[in-house]
């Protein structure tokens, strides 16, 4: 990182200063000018910059290492006597600590390091590279302190300071978030493969068992890891994306790394956005059903829930939309609650419908990721059994990956499992054997493709084998003609739905139709 200038009196007050080095301070020229170094600085890191004028004046030159902007970073700065024009001049970089001062200096980040972030971030713009910020957590250290003391835990802190500090080069930052987590800043990287690699060499000089009371003590730690300019436009979206890239580390509840990825995992926003968006987002939420028709009986078995913002569905992997409503873990809570409330009634009604079979609904992984999933759904479904068998949750076939043991654990609550996405990710026999989904779902891209595309028509055979092989029913999205309907109900596909079948239904509109079939 190129050093940041300001220019000091013989008076110890800041004549101006370079707009990176106001950047760090949060302030703008005129409002930096003529202060004085006790207005601006700590009365301690003041004291110690005006004895380091002091030396300079008397020698030339001064070198010193101070919190210069912030209590959690260490900068070393070098002053330098002007004698013509009797001022100071001081450049400041980030400083190469010892393990022993990075211990004592890491703290919480603050808005002044998203401020050093995004001149990193533009500045590598310029350059055409990235910089990478990891988000790493060590997942036993509250764990060591609770069952060894505080003491044992200082020294497995200090020991993974170390190690950390040992693999990062100058001018790459390592800060203390909270208890267990870090953050990691790396500059002037070339691409992703470049920050995972480290990222992975990270965990590894993490994996060797540190000594604590004559045993080794071996730690589980998650890394995600997210870059800007390429995934993220300023510091608030890239530590977004990298916390975002934590969590998901974190819910296999394995030691890994894992790079942020736009298309599975949410994208971070400003709290200005999230507040704009919050209410309105929310009062513009309404919900449609999709039929699905029987290829035998003809008539309504089963519906898909659609969600509406704006009067726009959101459907099937277009979730552009759901991506900015479901920015957080409480937003991904509120939507899941006004999902279940709005449901309540319709799932009540359709008790009463004889040959229904249930309302499909979509949980993108934003939802699955989403802390307390399983306590919160169980909070707000005290519904009848009848009306729990009714409601039927669809994932990605990427998900079961994931969150197996979590689809395990909805089925014990009493939901069924419909499995999609099979064109971007194929599970096992055995996988799908033992989590026995209710139904296996053809994505609309699937029959859309299958006509014109060998490779789909191929995949579309393998899922319908697997299906038959496992007497699983088969559904299709996106039927337009009947010509579709024809071929997917030739390969087996028992429940069909798409235009071909209508548009969506209102709730009441539903409970109308299926009434009118059965006169």
């Amino acid at each position: 990182m190129p050093s940041t200038l300001a220019w000091i009196d013989h008076q110890a007050r800041y004549i101006t200063a370079s707009p990176s080095f106001l950047a760090l301070l949060s302030r703008s020229a005129d409002a930096l000018h003529h202060q004085h170094l006790s207005d601006i600085h700590t009365p301690a890191c003041a004291a110690q910059l005006q004895q380091q004028l002091a030396r300079a004046r008397d020698t030339g030159e001064s070198e010193t290492t101070l919190a210069l902007f912030q209590h959690d970073t260490l900068y070393r700065c070098k002053i330098h006597w002007v004698a013509p024009l009797e001022h100071f001049v001081i450049a400041v970089s980030p400083s190469p600590q010892t393990a022993g001062e990075r211990q004592q200096q890491l703290g919480r980040t603050t808005p002044l390091f998203k401020a050093a972030l995004d001149e990193q971030i533009t500045l590598a713009k310029r350059r055409g590279k990235q910089v990478a910020l990891l988000s790493l957590e060590i997942m036993k250290l509250g764990w060591v302190e609770a069952s060894y003391g505080a003491q044992a835990s200082a020294t497995v802190l200090s020991e993974v300071c170390e190690r950390l500090s040992s693999s990062l080069r100058e001018g790459d930052g390592l800060y203390r978030v909270d208890e267990e987590t870090f953050v990691i800043q790396l500059n002037n990287i070339s691409d992703a493969a470049a920050a995972v690699a480290v990222a992975n060499r990270l965990l590894e000089k993490l994996f060797y068992g540190i000594r604590l009371e004559r045993q080794a003590l071996h730690l589980n730690v998650a890394v995600g890891v997210a870059l800007a300019p390429s995934q993220a436009s300023d510091a608030g979206e890239l530590t977004g994306a990298a916390k975002q890239a934590l969590q998901a580390v974190k819910r296999s509840n394995q030691s890994g790394v894992r790079l942020y990825d736009p298309a599975r995992q949410r994208k971070a926003l400003h709290l200005s956005d999230l507040s704009e968006l919050l209410q309105p987002s929310f009062e513009h939420l309404s919900f449609r059903f999709r039929p699905l028709y029987g290829v035998r009986s003809h008539r309504m078995e089963a519906a898909q829930l659609i969600p509406m913002l704006r009067d726009t569905p959101c459907t099937g992997k277009d979730e552009s939309q759901l991506q900015n409503l479901l920015s957080s873990d409480s937003l991904c809570q509120q939507y899941l609650a006004h999902m279940l409330n709005a449901l309540q009634e319709p799932l009540t009604d359709l008790t009463h419908q004889k040959g229904f079979n249930g309302i499909i609904v979509r949980i993108p992984a934003m939802i699955l990721e989403a802390p307390e999933f399983i306590n919160h759904l169980r909070a707000h479904t005290q519904w009848p059994e009848a009306a729990k068998n009714l409601l039927f949750f669809e994932v990605d076939a990427v998900e079961i990956q994931e969150f197996e043991g979590l689809l395990f654990d909805l089925e014990a609550l009493g939901f069924r499992i419909v499995i999609n996405g099979f064109s971007e990710f194929q599970p096992s026999l055995q996988q799908i054997k033992e989590l026995e989904p209710e139904m296996l779902k053809l994505e609309e891209n699937l029959v859309q493709q299958m006509e014109s595309h060998p490779q789909t028509r191929a995949l579309l055979e393998n899922i319908t084998d697997m299906a038959h092989d496992l007497d699983i029913p088969l559904t299709a999205d996106g039927v337009q003609s009947a010509g579709q309907r024809l071929q997917l109900a030739q390969q087996g596909v028992s429940l069909m739905q798409g235009d071909y079948f209508g548009g969506l239904l209102t709730n009441d509109l539903l409970i109308e139709q299926l009434i009118l079939e059965k006169l």
